[in-house]
């Protein structure tokens, strides 16, 4: 049997168990899935099984290989950082945010605590925005129904809702598991609607158009923190205050580049979302189109501040 496994460059190459082949993956990817592939040799090799043992990038470059190759695969993830763990769909976002429907499931989805505990929690906290998403999505979903495929649901809004209320700091095995849980659920509820409900107030969509702008050396989830603020903003203050107060029981920490960037990334969001087709809510609205970016913006960044200095404004 030839196995090949890929990680992240993070984890040690001491492994206990060895691989015919292994291969690390920096966490700032600036190539395509396609280009990767092609560029690791990977171009006509048969494996009978990948591992994926890492981070995003590695699980969703390990489920790309297993669509290239035709082969069984197994997910290790060490960071409980989005929802696509449980996906069997991944975004090329150096491919002009290229979708993949991975048509096969993995063998085996390895969730275990003795490797998630040796990560900084402040990584795993990253997962919650996936669910911190939410907030803004459902309260789109429920204002402006005529901009979404999907019919509005109450149902599926109050659990999306009692999943947020049970958010907190990812730094104990039980909360970890409730991290794993929630990510779960979340794509339980977008299998069962088949469409992703939770990406339809633009927080995705601003990260995305953010990447054309600045490196997004973060994790995914802290660029997403800064696309909540941002969206929940204009769509209504009570709404980012509640988003703000979740990031922060969550330890999420939030990417913050310059206000030029944000602002050049607000303003041309709208043309974004237009040239890619894709399906969104309030970026169509003439509320968006009023919005004072300068206000806006000034307000997320406080906020931001507030977020990624807490704990030494607390020392102090």
């Amino acid at each position: 049997m030839k196995n090949l496994l890929i990680k992240s460059e993070s984890i040690s190459d001491n492994l206990e168990i060895k691989y015919a082949d292994a291969i690390s993956i920096k966490q700032s990817l600036d190539e395509t899935f396609e280009s990767l592939f092609e560029s690791l040799g990977l171009i006509g090799e048969q494996y009978d099984l990948v591992y994926g043992y890492g981070d995003k990038i590695v699980i969703d470059f390990t489920k790309f290989i297993s669509k290239k190759l035709g082969c069984n695969y197994v997910l290790i993830p060490n960071i409980l950082e989005h929802e696509n763990i449980f996906r069997n769909k991944i975004t090329d976002l150096n491919n002009n945010f290229s979708p993949y429907d991975i048509h096969l499931d993995p063998l085996q989805i390895i969730i275990d605590d003795n490797l998630l505990k040796n990560v900084d929690s402040q990584k795993h906290s990253s997962g919650w925005a996936c669910i911190i998403a939410s907030l803004t999505a459902c309260y789109s979903w429920r204002n402006y129904p005529h901009y979404f495929k999907t019919e509005y649901d109450s149902e599926i809004d109050f659990e999306i809702n009692s999943c947020v209320s049970k958010i907190n700091k990812p730094d104990t095995e039980e909360n970890r598991r409730e991290l794993c849980n929630a990510l779960k659920i979340f794509n339980d509820i977008e299998n069962t609607l088949e469409t992703n409900i939770f990406k339809e107030s633009a927080e995705h969509y601003f990260v995305y158009n953010l990447s054309k702008y600045t490196n997004l050396d973060c994790q995914f989830g802290e660029a997403l923190a800064l696309g909540i603020l941002v969206i929940s903003h204009v769509i209504n203050i009570g709404l980012a205050k509640r988003a703000h107060h979740c990031m922060s029981k969550a330890g999420l920490k939030c990417f913050l580049p310059s206000k030029k960037i944000i602002i050049k990334t607000l303003s041309t969001l709208k043309d974004f979302v237009e040239d890619n087709e894709f399906n969104y809510s309030i970026i169509n609205t003439k509320k968006f189109h009023l919005t004072d970016l300068n206000s806006i913006v000034d307000k997320v960044y406080l906020m931001a501040l507030d977020l990624n200095y807490k704990d030494n404004l607390a020392v102090c």
